[in-house]
């Protein structure tokens, strides 16, 4: 499978650019495209700025160019997982500060406890709310 980057931003669709989501920028790290596109879709309307990638390597790439502020993860990908990747975000002093959402649809305490020994910021299992979720990464932002 061949890896994948891509960036993507538009104006709010309802209120030209929303004021409390303008200029922040989400990185996605998910390997299921369609799950990347709909997130993707989703955080556009919100006004976020969206980069995403389909492995972890090249997220991780993009998370020490991009500076994203807020990364969401999946766990499951081929190569290195998101565990891993979260603990490589976390562990350099240049993106330490860097939030991290892990978005999964495993819903054990293994992979939970994992998350939470790398630092992760906050867990969500799919299938989710997008309110929840959207007011997570809210909160993630300090905007609430």
């Amino acid at each position: 499978m061949a890896s994948l980057s891509f960036r993507f931003f538009i104006p709010n669709a309802k209120s030209g650019f929303n004021q409390m989501t303008e200029n922040k920028k989400i990185l996605i790290i998910d390997d299921d495209y369609r799950a990347v596109v709909a997130l993707q879709m989703i955080l556009l309307e919100e006004g976020y700025e969206v980069i995403s990638a389909n492995v972890g390597e090249i997220g991780l790439n993009m998370v020490n160019r991009e500076k994203p502020d807020v990364v969401i993860l999946d766990i499951k990908m081929p190569g290195m997982d998101g565990c891993q990747v979260c603990e490589k975000i976390k562990t350099n002093p240049e993106t330490k500060n860097t939030k991290v959402l892990i978005l999964t649809g495993y819903s054990t305490d293994e992979y939970f406890d994992e998350s939470i020994k790398k630092k992760a910021d906050w867990y969500i299992v799919k299938p989710y709310e997008v309110s929840y979720m959207l007011k997570i990464l809210d909160k993630l932002l300090n905007k609430l």
